[in-house]
């Protein structure tokens, strides 16, 4: 086996990982998408995280990261808060904004925006790196260029 059969194969091996494991996000869901009611929600305030990543052995991070903290009202009047799950350079949702929620019925504190990353990211980074992988596996024994080198 070559080395480049024998990356294939590896990359194969990772991309069927990371499918296996988006069809079980999935999975879990579609569990919670059938057990879930959906409501609105207001956002009352931004959380803020500071990146502590840092460039270069530059002595700034690189910037803040804002969540949306959302307030929501479940069907028996109980007001419940979430911060949503994903973070964002520049606030893309203000105080006092109106969001869609979706909360588990058994567990109405178990929430999550009803927006497409909200429900589906998690599924739909695992599966766009499962095909990556996959996809650098069937080119990887043809090469990514001329790896020989120059007679002399």
């Amino acid at each position: 086996m070559s080395g480049r059969d024998l990356l294939a194969l590896t990359f194969r091996l990772i991309g069927a990982l990371f499918l296996a494991v988006a069809v079980g996000v999935v999975i879990q869901v579609l569990i919670f998408l059938g057990s879930s009611t959906r409501t609105d929600g207001v956002v009352v305030s931004l959380s803020t995280v500071q990146n502590a990543i840092r460039f270069a052995g530059g002595d700034e991070p690189t910037g803040v990261l804002y969540y949306p903290v959302v307030e929501y009202v479940t069907r028996d009047g109980v007001r419940y808060e979430i911060t949503g799950r994903r973070g964002t350079s520049e606030p893309q949702l203000r105080v006092g904004d109106s969001v869609a929620v979706l909360y588990r019925n058994a567990s109405p504190a178990a929430a999550r925006l009803d927006t497409v990353m909200g429900v589906w990211g998690s599924a739909i980074i695992l599966a766009a790196c499962g095909v990556l992988f996959l996809l650098i596996s069937f080119l990887a024994p043809f090469g990514f260029g001329d790896t020989t080198e120059p007679e002399e």
